[in-house]
């Protein structure tokens, strides 16, 4: 068999040769063009691999994620790929690994953010099967789910105010790159779940909603408008609460279910976004009787003129109060002051607009669409004023400054008397009608209503909280929910609470508060306040990732605060009289 010489043979017989005739400077030559040889031969392998095999081949970014090369070489394709997929989150978390204060920045957007992955549940729907006193004096045996309530702050939307280069801000989540930061997990889950693939064509088939609001939003970005990103957000939380709370409270059909929206576009498609998750209809019966989507008056669900008037006198005054109170706190911190004038004449559209960004909550809002939809931040590039001759860019550093004076002034709203009064103003109606919603809850016209939904703004979650104290100053995130678990106590049980039982027929019903997928029923005031009145037992289920204890405040006495502090805050009982200045 004859052996074909290899470069390699002919090189070594070559030295071999010169080594016997002793011309070792030669035969060093040759090892060296030997070994140029035979690694020139292996890298043309190497790239003869990448540039065949690896043609859109996935390669790991630094983030872990799967990115195309796109038949560039390894580390150019990897750099730029890198460049593409890494989001806004990935990059302040780059850019402040050394800073704990930065790390709570970042958190606190992403929570605003809400990416709709990261929507899940929590301390929602206590396990009273397994439940056993932890005292004898706040016994509640025999204890069931009856009916549940649920605000909503509506999804993802455009910002309020116009912003530089909002035709370019990838507000559709459908589109590679957008909303949710580039995750391939999220795009998947995108187009391939089809609860997001059916909704925006079946909302078609739901032709007894109102004409006087589009059922879907567009795919752009819209001033104050829903995103389809927000859509999603409350599909995928209606789909969730549908999961815990259909089976315990056996609803069976789409009566059972009552909706309320303020009258805006985003909180009724995002009520309608969050039904459709909850119930997933099917048939045409399912469309047919899909629950109506009841539109009410102002911000705060006002079902009674007893309770709200177009113009309060008093809440205006104390507005104007609030709104000095805040530019005192910026005024003591002349940092802040001067990067909102920087950062608005580039986040506002032009100069014009940039006056309705004075307030830090007015820039948070605007960046917050940059930010939330993985867009760049802007810079003033297309700014034709004359005064301006140098470019400037908004910088992550500048965002992580405002959202931790955001964070800061909203803390110091709680220690405001004057922003608690505002919010009892606001919210008292609310209020009212939810305790009156379960006082009647087995008259014939509610004996339905087993879950009621109102679909708000995050003003109206924050008045709520206020007003009921377990407000952290922190603004609530987009989907964001507030949950009142109303418990029955089976006839016949009795709590050793003597004082409760004024009203046996309020009694029997008993209140849970979940904010968040957080149990905050033992942070309110009444439970505070008054201990005794705040009904505590153990279970199974572990309460705040601490302890197994959990508070339920008696719908009878949940009655009694609302009314007492609102005569405390006010001094009188008549809502038109408390308006009066």
């Amino acid at each position: 068999m004859t052996t074909t010489p290899t470069p390699m043979m002919t090189m070594t017989a070559h030295v071999m040769q010169c080594l016997s005739t002793k011309r070792l400077l030669s035969a060093l030559i040759a090892l060296i063009a030997a070994f140029i040889v035979l690694t020139l031969l292996t890298y043309s392998n190497i790239t003869d691999d990448v540039t065949t095999v690896g043609v859109d081949k996935p390669v790991s970014s630094p983030t872990g994620r799967l990115v195309a090369t796109n038949g560039k070489s390894s580390a150019a394709a990897t750099t730029a790929a890198t460049a593409d997929v890494l989001d806004m989150f990935d990059k302040l978390s780059i850019s402040s690994a050394s800073s704990s204060s930065s790390s709570k920045s970042i958190q606190t957007i992403r929570n605003y953010c809400n990416v709709f992955t990261s929507i899940s549940l929590n301390d929602e729907l206590m396990d009273v099967s397994s439940s056993a006193s932890s005292s004898a004096d706040s016994v509640i045996p025999d204890l069931s789910l009856r009916h549940v309530s649920v605000l909503i702050r509506h999804g993802d939307r455009g910002p309020l105010r116009p912003v530089r280069g909002m035709s370019a801000i990838r507000c559709d989540p459908f589109i590679a790159g957008s909303g949710g930061g580039g995750h391939q997990s999220i795009n998947y889950e995108l187009n391939n779940n089809n609860i997001y693939k059916n909704f925006f064509g079946d909302t078609n088939r739901l032709r007894q909603l109102s004409k006087n609001y589009a059922k879907t939003p567009n795919s752009g970005c819209e001033l104050g408008g829903l995103t389809r990103y927000g859509c999603v957000q409350h599909l995928t939380l209606g789909s969730l609460l549908a999961r815990t709370y259909v089976p315990v409270l056996n609803l069976t059909n789409h009566r059972q279910m009552k909706v309320l929206s303020t009258p805006y576009s985003r909180t009724y498609q995002s009520a309608l976004a969050f039904t459709y998750g909850f119930w997933r209809p099917k048939s045409i019966i399912d469309f047919n009787t899909f629950p109506r989507i009841i539109t009410t008056y102002g911000t705060y669900f006002c079902s009674s003129p007893d309770f709200c008037t177009k113009r309060c006198k008093r809440l205006e005054s104390l507005q104007k109060l609030l709104n000095d109170h805040k530019q005192r706190i910026l005024g003591q911190h002349p940092a802040v002051s001067e990067l909102l004038a920087d950062l608005k004449l580039i986040v506002a559209n032009n100069s014009a607009d940039s006056r309705l960004y004075e307030s830090p909550v007015a820039l948070f809002d605007g960046l917050m669409a940059y930010m939330c939809h993985n867009s760049g931040l802007p810079c003033n590039d297309d700014d034709d004023d004359d005064n301006v001759n140098r470019r400037r860019c908004v910088t992550l550093d500048k965002v992580k400054e405002l959202v931790t004076f955001v964070e800061f002034h909203g803390k110091q709203m709680l220690v405001s008397d004057v922003f608690r009064h505002i919010n009892w103003l606001k919210i008292y109606g609310f209020l009212k009608t939810l305790v009156k919603s379960v006082v009647d809850i087995n008259s014939p016209q509610n004996r339905d209503n087993r879950f009621v939904l109102y679909s708000g703004h995050d003003i109206t979650i924050v008045a709520l909280a206020s007003a009921l104290d377990f407000f952290d100053g922190i603004i609530p995130p987009y989907a964001s929910r507030v949950i009142f678990e109303v418990y029955e106590q089976s006839h016949g049980s009795t709590t050793g609470d003597s004082s409760s039982n004024t009203n046996t027929n309020n009694n029997k019903y008993y209140l849970r508060i979940v904010y968040n997928g957080k149990d905050v029923t033992r942070f309110t005031e009444i439970c505070k306040l008054s201990p005794q009145k705040c009904h505590q037992f153990n279970s199974r289920q572990q309460i705040n990732n601490n302890n197994n204890n959990i508070n339920l405040i008696s719908v009878n006495d949940f009655s009694d605060f609302i009314d007492d502090k609102f005569l405390q805050i006010t001094q009188t009982m008549d809502y038109q009289k408390a308006c009066d200045l």
